[in-house]
């Protein structure tokens, strides 16, 4: 049977040793990985009820883990996503709350205004020049944030690793 089907909230057994010496994105990569893992290419309902069915504290990271994984090229690449990820219901909140989670002020302020920028862009005929250069913008200030953020959410596990792991010594 589907291990997310008998286990919603898997948590990742790891060593004290291995947790405490795990770099930031290592360490949440290996928190979400039970999660992520057996649910990848699915489709979006398979997900979105694995999603509902976390707590919140996996929840967060789960929607920071997969922003994360789609902006390693930058949120220009991200972006070419953008009207999809909209159309889905209540996904582009997740992304947001996963982040005020976190409590990522900045990284949140970022996503608000590529929302906004997006949304300015679809109601104007000519607005994607415009767009262009304010996705630039953003880019360049989400990289700049990128690595506060996964100290952040990296710091976040170690304080509370209980919602993430069982860690055995």
């Amino acid at each position: 049977m589907d291990t997310m089907k008998q286990n919603p909230n898997p948590l990742k057994t790891m060593k004290r040793k291995e947790f405490e010496s795990l770099d930031d994105i290592s360490l949440v990569w290996e928190c979400i990985e039970p999660v992520i893992q057996p649910i990848r290419g699915s489709d979006i309902r398979v997900k979105l009820t694995v999603y509902e069915k976390l707590a919140p504290p996996q929840r967060a990271l789960m929607m920071f883990q997969v922003l994360y994984g789609h902006t390693h090229g930058g949120i220009t690449q991200f972006y070419n996503h953008f009207t999809h990820i909209l159309t889905k219901p209540g996904v582009w909140q997740q992304f947001k709350a996963g982040l005020k989670y976190f409590g990522d002020n900045n990284m949140s302020q970022i996503l608000e205004e590529m929302e906004e920028a997006y949304k300015l862009a679809v109601s104007k005929q000519d607005g994607e020049q415009e767009l262009y250069v304010t996705i630039n913008q953003l880019d360049a200030r989400f990289r700049e944030a990128v690595p506060e953020t996964v100290k952040q959410v990296g710091q976040y596990i170690r304080n509370h690793p209980e919602d993430f792991a069982r860690i055995v010594d």
